[in-house]
């Protein structure tokens, strides 16, 4: 059965719906998401890492969910804009809606439409999302059939086989095709959720890996400042020289140079 048209109505200026949460919802999406990817690089670390998969397919679910939550919300919230009512409760019938939510909000503007990418993302992410949020036998047949056409399982994939899609790639190509469909709204209304400039805390910032040369140096920066000697072998040394000159910053690490605020103060240790 088709649809039924959306139905413009005047807009109520006084109307006490005055806040939209999708941002919120995507900022907590995007939060998600950099767990999923910290508990998969411990999780790979630890080779084992049973407990840290556990977690990476915690926030997976996570990003799923919010990620909907972001796009209906938004879509949501420009139809109460724009005055219009949707014709029915489905979601994609707000999703319709939303093309006329734009022409009356921004009448002059070309005729909005979603992308052919846009609307395979919301048929990915609502099945996801139903799968995780309702988890009747209907929402898990509609998965395991809308996964194995895109042949990413075999037909009658059992649960264990979906639920093993719940990786650090799937949270990203959520937030991927969020932003995108984000993205695509925004440049016909000017506003919508966005990773960019999106807030995140010290104490979920990605710790740079020591490993990195980079990164070794800046703390080497900073422990020669605070003690003003540090110890290399030879072969540790002669590594940081050929890095330094690469750079071209040439040799600023010499055993026996004294620490005058720009040369450092070295020992050669035994190998």
């Amino acid at each position: 059965m088709a649809n039924s048209p959306s139905i413009p109505v005047a807009a109520n200026p006084t109307s006490p719906r005055d806040f939209d949460f999708s941002q919120v919802f995507f900022s907590q999406a995007l939060r998600a998401a950099r767990q999923a990817k910290q508990y998969a690089k411990q999780a790979q670390a630890e080779q084992t890492g049973s407990e840290r998969r556990a977690r990476e397919r915690e926030a997976v679910g996570q990003v799923i969910v919010l990620a909907q939550a972001a796009v209906e919300g938004y879509i949501n919230w420009t139809l109460i804009r724009a005055g219009v009512t949707a014709g029915g409760n489905s979601f994609n019938q707000h999703r319709d809606a939303f093309l006329d939510a734009v022409k009356v909000l921004v009448p002059k503007a070309p005729a909005f439409a979603w992308s052919l990418e846009n609307e395979s993302f919301f048929l990915l992410l609502n099945r996801w999302r139903n799968f995780l949020g309702h988890s009747d036998e209907k929402a898990r047949e509609n998965l395991a059939m809308h996964l194995a056409s895109l042949g990413e399982v075999e037909p009658g994939a059992a649960d264990t086989e979906l639920v093993a899609l719940l990786t650090m790639e799937l949270a990203e190509r959520i937030i991927s095709g969020a932003g995108a469909a984000f993205d695509n709204a925004r440049s016909a209304l000017g506003t919508a959720p966005s990773a960019t400039g999106a807030w995140v805390p010290l104490d979920e910032q990605e710790t740079p890996s020591l490993e990195d040369p980079v990164t070794l140096r800046a703390v080497l920066r900073i422990s020669l400042r605070q003690a003003g000697e540090v110890r290399f072998t030879e072969a540790e040394l002669a590594a940081e020289a050929r890095l330094q000159a690469a750079a071209g910053q040439g040799l600023r690490l010499a055993p026996g140079t004294a620490g005058d605020g720009t040369q450092w103060s070295v020992s050669v240790a035994a190998e």
